[in-house]
C-alpha cells in the first residue's frame, strides 16, 4: 500500500492540510473552509470518486499557497485555483490537491526584489 502524502497550505487565509492525490483531475475544497453564498460560483461540475454516483458541485475561483514555514509564508504569492467545493468528511485534510498543482506551488518564487547597495556610504 502506497503512503498517503500531505501539504501544509493557506486556503484563503485558512491554514489546512492538503491530500495530495496523483489520480485527481480537479482540486477539492472542503465547503467548511469557505463563507461563500450563491454568487461566489463560478458553475458546476460532476464530480465521481472512486465508488458511487457522481454529485454536481459548485466550483469556485480560491487562493493557495504553501504554509510549511511561517517566514516563507509571509511573502509566498498565492496561486489561483478553481476548485469543486464539497462536504469533505476527512479528519486528516480539507483540501486535494493533483501532484502537478502541489509541483506549481513548490515552484513558485517568493516575489524578492534584489536593490544593489552603494559600495561606500558618504560621511557627513
Amino acid at each position: 500500500m502506497s503512503k498517503l502524502l500531505y501539504v501544509n497550505v493557506t486556503v484563503n487565509g485558512n491554514k489546512t492540510v492538503a491530500l495530495c492525490d496523483s489520480g485527481s483531475q480537479i482540486p477539492v475544497v472542503s465547503s467548511r473552509l469557505l463563507n461563500a453564498g450563491d454568487d461566489d460560483k463560478m458553475g458546476t461540475v460532476d464530480l465521481q470518486g472512486v465508488v458511487g454516483d457522481a454529485v454536481t458541485v459548485p466550483l469556485m475561483s480560491v487562493s493557495v499557497k504553501l504554509s510549511d514555514d511561517e517566514q516563507c509564508e509571509q511573502v509566498m504569492e498565492e496561486l489561483q485555483l478553481l476548485c469543486a467545493v464539497v462536504d469533505l468528511n476527512s479528519s486528516s485534510h480539507d483540501v486535494i490537491l493533483s501532484v502537478d498543482v502541489v509541483d506549481e506551488l513548490r515552484s513558485i518564487l517568493p516575489a524578492v526584489e534584489v536593490v544593489k547597495m552603494p559600495g561606500s556610504v558618504p560621511m557627513m
